[in-house]
């Protein structure tokens, strides 16, 4: 797997991780900046993908493509 970049944090310009988390017993990922703290949307890893009509119900998040998913949430940008 590619390393997955991550822009600086929006708010304080700091370094910016993917961590691994928890909502009630569910593994999920999210990113964090390392210096403000401020966070990303969590993704749940093994849980429905969620497209544009809704849920898919047959594919399910992997811890990569959780990861992805998050930083793609991290990266956008409004221009």
């Amino acid at each position: 797997m590619a390393k997955i970049k991550l822009k600086k944090c929006p708010f304080c310009g700091g370094k910016a991780e993917i961590v691994k988390t928890h909502v009630y017993l569910d593994e999920a990922r999210r990113v964090m900046c390392t210096v403000c703290q401020a966070t990303s949307a969590r993704v749940l890893v093994n849980h429905p993908m969620i497209r544009g009509d809704g849920l898919d119900e047959s594919t399910r998040y992997t811890a990569e493509q959780a990861e992805e998913k998050v930083a793609e949430f991290w990266n956008a940008r409004v221009t």
